[in-house]
């Protein structure tokens, strides 16, 4: 152990000693720094000294920049954040995520990049949620904006992006996110996997307290002749359940809804929010309430839209002694 902990300080200081210049030695060897400090790397990851291995790796990726091999940049600062993860440096981490990312995009690689930055929301998600959000934001828009990898790369960043914000409840994040991913879903003719996208939008709306929307947003889906095949599907059918449960204000209806076994092939976070809703948990109009859903009569609904609703009372029956007046007709002999 003590061989190889004297050969990784050796190895530091002779990288070191290539950053530097003489009167003889006008510019820097990094690709001679880039090789002692990966082998200094590799001997502290041995010895699981995991800060100090952080330090190489991430003067390694430093070396490799200079040498303008992204690559092997990208590389070697992911390695530098995972050591420094192991250490419970997580502001360090973070910090290495962020340039392993840049170096990737920088090379053209999207999917790398927008991977390494899942990789650091999901390590710093506790510990600093604000920059954890900021990294999958510039995932999915990573996405968003190119253009040059085929579609069906963007879908692993996607889900992990809806993971994220349900489990912080960010719901409005997550529906954006869903419909992308929806969208993706198909641009590649999954029906399957856009409608289970669709039921999740359905759900994430109602924990919104957004009844409308989703009754709006899934009528939309239902009428749009290039989306048959995807409304076609059980997850859809569900969705329309659902609302019509809330519609109903039956907590009978709603729990039968939700207890159905196609929620489980939703995302993790998207089935705990499923089961977790009550009719309390979005206010519906007047309008829709009623035993018959989306097509029942007008009703008047209790002020919390809770247990129950109570329909409008006929009109009162008129006077005995009241005349009806009606309009002459010609038929009448009046006009």
């Amino acid at each position: 152990m003590e061989t190889r902990r004297k050969e990784a300080a050796e190895a530091m200081a002779a990288g070191a000693k290539h950053e530097k210049t003489t009167l003889t030695k006008w510019k820097p060897d990094w690709e001679s720094a880039l090789a002692e400090y990966e082998r200094a790397g590799t001997c502290f990851k041995g010895l699981k000294d995991h800060a100090s291995a952080g330090t190489a790796f991430a003067k390694a990726a430093n070396a490799a920049y200079k040498c303008e091999i992204l690559a092997a940049a990208g590389k070697h600062y992911e390695s530098a954040a995972q050591m420094h993860r192991d250490a419970k440096d997580l502001s360090a981490a973070a910090d290495m995520y962020d340039r392993s990312a840049a170096c990737y995009f920088e090379d053209g690689s999207v999917d790398r990049g927008a991977d390494v930055l899942v990789k650091g929301a999901r390590v710093i998600e506790d510990a600093d949620a604000e920059r954890a959000t900021s990294f999958i934001e510039r995932a999915v828009q990573a996405w968003k904006e190119d253009d040059t990898k085929p579609i069906e790369f963007s879908v692993e960043t996607y889900k992990a992006a809806v993971s994220f914000h349900l489990r912080a409840r960010r719901l409005r994040e997550a529906i954006d996110v869903l419909e992308e991913l929806l969208e993706a879903h198909a641009a590649l003719r999954q029906p399957t996997g856009a409608a289970k996208c669709a039921l999740s939008i359905v759900v994430a709306r109602l924990h919104a307290d957004d009844y409308m929307g989703a009754h709006t947003w899934l009528g939309a889906l239902e009428a749009d002749l290039s989306r048959a095949e995807i409304a076609r599907q059980e997850e859809v059918a569900t969705a329309r359940e659902l609302l019509d449960a809330f519609a109903s204000q039956s907590d009978e209806t709603l729990a039968a809804v939700v207890g159905k076994r196609v929620f489980i092939y939703l995302d993790a976070q998207a089935l705990k929010l499923a089961r977790e809703l009550t009719l309390q948990a979005a206010a519906v109009p007047v309008e829709h309430v009623g035993p018959r859903g989306r097509n029942a009569a007008p009703t008047v609904a209790l002020e919390s839209f809770g247990a129950s609703s109570l329909p409008l009372p006929p009109p009162p029956p008129l006077p005995g002694d009241c005349l009806l007046y009606t309009s002459p007709s010609p038929r009448d002999g009046l006009l």
